[in-house]
């Protein structure tokens, strides 16, 4: 049995409904306009934490500040935190910066951030904690043998801390002499065997140290699709103020 014809309003209808099924399907996003405006850029906040332990004083201070300079360079801006005055100040607020709870929520505001960076030159127990926890931990230190011992009791502190993060060792001066080049293979050495610990070395240009530090930052992409709750929560269990 042949089908009934429909008639022309009818298969008309049924195109017009094609047209418009075909266009919510198929249809791809309208290229933009020449001259049309740009929407504005979402903030990023923080998503990467970064515990640095500077034993080495300005040196150390000097380097963390170009290392942030290349990374920013390489698409990954910081936020600092200095919590040497008092815990959980950001660097450059006044004292009695707000910490705790205060701190987490202004972590939460700071945009055009990706990386967190905790500075931390002691070795208060709160501080031992993030440094345990953090996604890269960097231990700046000196040339001279009274800093590697430092160096070292801090990484004996370390191992009695829970966590499971390793630090990387960034000498911070001494790299033109030969101790210099000498001195963090033996800090590694002395790790590898009272600790147990297999520590990479970073020694090199600021731009070189940022290059390392970036290629493993990329890497870490459930970290940075976590977004910034997972970062502060941890930060909350040692700096206090949790939700």
């Amino acid at each position: 049995m042949n089908p009934a014809r429909r008639s022309p309003a009818e298969a008309d209808a049924k195109a017009r409904r094609l047209k418009s099924l075909s266009e919510v399907y198929f249809s791809g996003p309208a290229a933009p306009r020449p001259g049309a405006e740009e929407s504005a850029p979402v903030a990023r906040v923080p998503s990467v934490l970064v515990p640095a332990a500077n034993l080495a004083g300005e040196a150390g201070q000097g380097l963390l500040a170009s290392v942030r300079r290349a990374l920013e360079a390489r698409g990954h801006p910081s936020f600092e935190i200095a919590p040497e005055r008092a815990p959980g100040t950001a660097r450059g607020d006044p004292e009695g910066a707000p910490a705790g709870s205060g701190l987490l929520d202004r972590i939460r505001r700071e945009g055009d951030a990706s990386v967190l960076l905790y500075l931390s030159g002691d070795e208060r127990p709160e501080d031992l904690s993030v440094l345990k926890n953090g996604d890269t931990t960097l231990l700046l230190f000196g040339s001279e043998v009274e800093d590697l011992r430092r160096a070292f009791s801090l990484l004996k502190e370390l191992a009695r801390t829970e966590g499971g993060t390793l630090p990387v060792l960034v000498p911070a001066d001494g790299r033109g002499t030969a101790w210099g080049r000498v001195a963090p293979v033996r800090l590694a050495e002395a790790a590898q065997r009272f600790l147990g610990w297999r520590l990479p070395v970073w020694a090199g240009t600021p731009d070189e140290i940022a290059a390392a530090l970036a290629s493993r930052l990329e890497r870490m992409k459930a970290r940075r699709e976590g977004g910034i709750e997972p970062l502060l929560h941890r930060l909350s269990l040692v700096l206090g103020g949790g939700r």
